[in-house]
């Protein structure tokens, strides 16, 4: 992975190569320490890089588009890793979907997909006569 190159900026231009190598790092050692040691280039080329693809949909499409943090709740859990392992956002109110669309980012690559958390009552009803 080579030095960071600063902020992030302009439209989306790609993933870096170092992407994996950072999610594959940090699993190896997710610790404040290594997270610290790599904040720029998670700010530029991992979260600055996917917030750009999202913004880029939401020109497009329409909608708004929402960042999630790195940090993991830890109060209740057994595995006391302060970041979580994947890097992740949606856009909301699009003309793409309804229901929103989600992007993720880790060592496994992009996933992107589109669906319902939960749904009211009446709402899972109707998707269920239509499905």
């Amino acid at each position: 992975m080579g030095p960071p190159a600063g902020p992030p900026a302009g439209p989306f231009e790609g993933f870096d190569p170092g992407v994996e190598d950072w999610f594959v790092g940090l699993l190896a050692d997710n610790s404040r320490e290594y997270f610290a040691a790599y904040r720029d280039f998670f700010d530029r080329a991992v979260r600055g890089a996917l917030e750009a693809m999202l913004l880029e949909l939401a020109d497009t499409f329409g909608g708004t588009v929402k960042m999630y943090r790195p940090q993991r709740d830890v109060r209740f859990l057994a595995d006391k890793s302060p970041y979580k392992s994947h890097t992740y956002g949606i856009v909301s109110g699009s003309r793409l979907s309804e229901a929103g669309c989600y992007a993720s980012l880790s060592a496994d690559g992009l996933t992107a997909g589109s669906g319902y958390f939960r749904m009211a009552s009446d709402q899972l009803a109707r998707f269920r006569t239509q499905a």
